[in-house]
């Protein structure tokens, strides 16, 4: 049963996120444990609780490697066993693009997603008996257009050759 509700929390907020039309206001409200949840128009929030994080996904380009970037807040929770990215496509069942029981590595990369889609991301926190203990709310990322390029870094001194 853990696993179903678990699909249906993904499937219902990653819906919600890619229903709404691109730029959609969200609405701040706060789920039943006092954190503060984004919603959109359509989005399900019902099945949030736990912990909430953050996350900021970006398609880029760099060093002739194309994908979704993905970072967001570590988890604080004591029985934290793993972390999972998820992204989800309308029409499509979600797809788990990355998982870690690392709790400090909280970045990864998509480097399947393809040009010209629309996609919602999120994040879920596990504990050991693989209950969701913590999420973030679904992040909508497209990669049509042209994909951004990171800044490169402040140029370094010269080195004098020896």
């Amino acid at each position: 049963m853990r696993g179903n509700k678990t699909k249906l929390l993904v499937a219902c907020a990653l819906a919600g996120a890619l229903a709404a039309p691109v730029g959609a206001a969200a609405q701040t409200t706060t789920d039943s444990a006092s954190h503060p949840v984004k919603e959109h128009p359509g989005q399900d929030t019902r099945e949030h609780r736990g912990e909430a994080l953050s996350l900021d996904c970006k398609w880029f380009r760099h060093d002739g490697r194309e994908g979704v970037g993905c970072r967001w807040t570590p988890s604080k929770a004591r029985d934290f066993a793993a972390y999972r990215l998820v992204r989800g496509e309308r029409g499509q069942e979600p797809v788990v693009v990355f998982e870690t029981d690392d709790r400090h590595q909280t970045h990864a990369l998509d480097a399947t997603a393809a040009r010209d889609r629309d996609y919602s991301y999120m994040v879920l926190v596990f504990d050991a008996a693989g209950e969701v203990i913590g999420h973030t709310n679904p992040v909508r990322v497209s990669t049509r257009g042209r994909p951004d390029r990171p800044r490169p870094p402040a140029a370094l001194p010269a080195v004098p050759a020896l």
